[in-house]
């Protein structure tokens, strides 16, 4: 029979290891990114809660926005979720004078037809506020919108194309000289992709500047290949999954 001091022993244990599971999954300091918290950055922070809460672990957030037409209007929003009428200057408003962090903007519907107007827009944004264009990050699937932002002094990234690990050999060639292509005809934009399409970046674009996201990873299996990524000198960034207290949208 287990004696009450036992029982006590056991209660105070068990809380204590529910207690660390609990502030470790809201911790930014994973042991998978050891000794390169430097390299990661908050995913999806679209709300002011959630701003708050990741600017006092991270030097880096991303969030998604969309451009509203008609409106000359940045809302911080991942669509299909409802919009919180959250605008970009809002957003930019609660940085503290001293806290410019590297901010990646993932602009969902950016292309060719609306980069001039987003460009304006973003350009008086950051100006007003002094940011710095060069800690600003703009991604897009259509990389025919971004030599625009380049020109300017923005940090610029071609989201590529989803699943190329999964293609077959001919299909996967194809689609890699499309990408040279365009890199070839923007010698400074970076390419962005998941963390598990890591070995196509490494053997077909080595030295280009690469931002990855690794979201769903696995802490053990993909322990090595996450270390492996935040080694690489080419690697900028790595967006890494964040759940703050509120604001999780």
């Amino acid at each position: 029979m287990i004696s009450g001091k036992k029982w006590k022993f056991l209660l105070v244990g068990t809380v204590f290891v529910i207690s660390c599971v609990f502030l470790y999954r809201f911790s930014p300091r994973k042991i998978e990114f050891l000794g390169y918290y430097h390299k990661i950055g908050a995913h999806r922070v679209n709300s002011l809660e959630k701003l708050e809460s990741a600017l006092c672990y991270f030097d880096a957030i991303e969030l998604d926005l969309e451009y509203i037409e008609g409106q000359d209007y940045l809302d911080v929003n991942h669509p299909p979720a409802s919009s919180i009428q959250l605008d970009f200057e809002t957003y930019l408003s609660h940085f503290e004078i001293e806290q410019q962090p590297f901010i990646w903007l993932d602009i969902k519907n950016l292309n060719s037809g609306n980069n001039r107007q987003i460009h304006d827009k973003l350009i008086a944004l950051l100006q007003e506020k002094s940011y710095p264009l060069d800690k600003i990050l703009i991604e897009t699937r259509y990389p025919e919108a971004l030599p625009i932002f380049s020109a300017s002094g923005f940090k610029t990234s071609f989201y590529l194309p989803q699943h190329l690990s999964a293609k077959d050999s001919q299909v996967l060639q194809q689609e890699i000289v499309k990408i040279e292509k365009v890199l070839e005809a923007q010698p400074d934009l970076g390419v962005s992709t998941t963390f598990s399409e890591y070995a196509i970046l490494k053997k077909y674009f080595p030295a280009r500047t690469k931002y990855i996201w690794s979201i769903n990873h696995s802490k053990l299996k993909d322990y090595r290949l996450l270390q492996e990524i935040l080694k690489d000198e080419s690697v900028q960034l790595v967006l890494v999954s964040y759940r703050a207290f509120r604001g999780n949208r």
